[in-house]
């Protein structure tokens, strides 16, 4: 836990996005930060840019996503083919709802 917050959380992914196939991360564990529906939206717009594209492991535990953040999320995995080396998703403490799960 960072503290990074919704806003933050926005910002760095937004600012990642700016910079696609930039990023060679292969594990982003953002645990305990409270991401919320803004911060899961620009995960997910940074996932389609390609700034994800290196990332196999991604933990969001108790990261307040909510419905409509995980389900941006998870259409943008499912969309962008550089998602594939993605192996391990975890987002246990999230409440996810019919969309989001």
């Amino acid at each position: 836990n960072c503290q990074l917050g919704e806003e933050g959380a926005a910002a760095l992914f937004e600012a990642l996005a700016q910079r696609a196939g930039a990023s060679r991360l292969r594990l982003l564990a953002l645990n305990l930060n409270v991401l919320g529906r803004r911060g899961a939206s620009a995960l997910a717009a940074a996932t389609k840019a390609g700034v994800l594209d290196a990332l196999e492991e991604l933990y969001l535990n108790n990261c307040q996503l909510g419905e409509e953040g995980a389900a941006a999320l998870f259409e943008a995995l499912a969309e962008h083919a550089g998602a594939s080396r993605l192996r391990k998703v975890i987002l246990s403490g999230n409440v996810l709802g019919g969309r989001g799960a």
